[in-house]
């Protein structure tokens, strides 16, 4: 499903007679491909929408309803339309706020095709294949990273952002919280086991200090590789997920995912007098949230089969989905007491991000 740019709502598969489009229910925009507008605007209009995007000066705001890459915003003159439009080069989609399109020259009326001469049902199928080969252009974006930095968490096995999310505001929550949970983390270091004691959550005494173990234990990591692959996830994600929801709602989904993890992990085995420490529950949280809000994200992967690497190319949510099973596994092995790691504080986490999505989606079409 295509993303209104504006509105960040799923947009609604339509269908005219020159193919199929995807309109905006919520601000009235239309994302077309190329290809489409040929068919309804004149020659000239068409190659200065695609001239103008390909110019290297054309400013790049909105994302990609199809592909989520940046589009080029390109001014057309007088002449033919004075508005600007957002052009997608890399799968050739076009988006038109509400009445752009019909501002623009419409071509003179086709003579009938062999299209128009199928019956309704044979058209419709007809106008499935092409949108199934418009979806298949749409995800054939380049496999490796597009920025040298990315290769270093693909060398440890972290998933990286083909296309980065367009960001309205600085995420101040996300940085500051990681800033703290990297200096708390580093002084713990030092403080060593009795510091884990003190501060962990220890399910068999999860209400000492008033509980605020449940909150301190996200602050402590067992090393550097704990600390280091959390304090990515957090950054890489939650600035996504932070300017989508905003500062306050971001700080409940924070707080929420640090409590629903931390209670999962303690009810499992209330007799456990080993601390859990670490961020997992809460960034699982926030992971869950970025899966949900943007689905069709693509992330990045190596993967290494001994000596060969392979590069892959996946969306947010069937990571996501594997992710998930990758837990479910770890909830069996940590029940069975093969695991110290603790996949139910994920759990917890992933329940609280599907909560808070389904209340925003539940708010958002009653409007309250």
């Amino acid at each position: 499903m295509f993303v209104c740019p504006e509105c960040h709502v799923n947009l609604s598969r339509e269908q005219n007679v020159l193919g199929v489009f995807w309109a905006c229910s919520s601000c009235g925009g239309r994302a077309a491909t190329v290809s489409m507008l040929r068919k309804g605007l004149t020659r000239e209009a068409v190659n200065a929408l695609w001239l103008g995007a390909r110019s290297e000066f054309a400013p790049k705001r909105r994302n990609c309803p199809a592909c989520l890459a940046l589009m080029a915003e390109v001014s057309l003159p007088s002449t033919i339309a004075a508005q600007k439009i957002d052009v997608c080069t890399r799968c050739q989609t076009v988006w038109f706020d509400a009445h752009e399109y019909e501002r623009m020259p419409a071509a003179p009326p086709p003579p009938k095709t062999f299209m128009q001469s199928l019956p309704p049902d044979a058209r419709e199928r007809y106008a499935m294949l092409e949108l199934e080969a418009h979806r298949e252009r749409c995800t054939k974006e380049a496999k490796e990273p597009d920025e040298i930095w990315k290769y270093i968490p693909a060398i440890f096995g972290l998933p990286f952002e083909h296309t980065r999310q367009e960001r309205k505001e600085l995420p101040w929550v996300t940085w500051c919280l990681t800033g703290g949970i990297a200096v708390a983390s580093l002084m713990a270091f030092a403080g060593g086991e009795d510091v884990f004691q003190r501060f962990g959550l220890v399910p068999a005494k999860v209400l000492q200090s008033g509980g605020l173990t449940l909150i301190t234990s996200v602050f402590l990591h067992g090393g550097w590789g704990h600390l280091l692959s959390n304090m990515y996830f957090l950054v890489v994600f939650g600035d996504n997920v932070e300017d989508l929801l905003g500062k306050m709602r971001y700080a409940l989904l924070i707080l929420l995912a640090t409590l629903t993890g931390g209670i999962a992990h303690s009810l499992s085995n209330m007799g456990d007098t080993t601390p859990c420490i670490g961020a997992s529950g809460l960034i699982s949280g926030i992971i869950t949230y970025y899966a949900l809000a943007f689905p069709h994200a693509r992330l990045g992967w190596m993967l290494r089969v001994w000596w060969r690497i392979k590069w892959v190319n996946i969306s947010a949510r069937n990571m996501f989905l594997l992710w998930f099973a990758v837990q479910l596994i770890g909830v069996w092995l940590q029940l069975e007491g093969f695991s110290r790691v603790s996949a139910l504080a994920h759990i917890g986490g992933v329940a609280a991000g599907a909560l808070f999505w389904t209340i925003g989606v539940w708010c958002d079409r009653k409007q309250c």
